[in-house]
């Protein structure tokens, strides 16, 4: 597991953010899939498909982050 914060820089037209180097080359592909929102699911090897990585994130991340987040405001109260 890695935790990161990374810098979002412009490339061209877009923002990006870079892979973090400590992810051994097995695990970063030549593509990489992501679902986002306001959370962003990424899977740096591209084995998962774009769609799936979306409804997962729709289904199970989103709720469930949003209210952990709301309980640990009101713990910190």
């Amino acid at each position: 597991m890695l935790k990161s914060r990374r810098k979002v820089m412009q490339h061209g037209g877009s923002a990006v953010i870079s892979i973090p180097g400590i992810l051994e080359r097995a695990e970063v592909g030549s593509d990489a899939t992501m679902a986002a929102d306001r959370v962003m699911l990424v899977d740096p090897r591209g084995i998962i498909n774009e769609s799936d990585l979306l409804e997962f994130l729709e289904a199970e991340i989103e709720p469930k982050l949003w209210v952990w987040i709301a309980k640990k405001a009101r713990a910190s109260r």
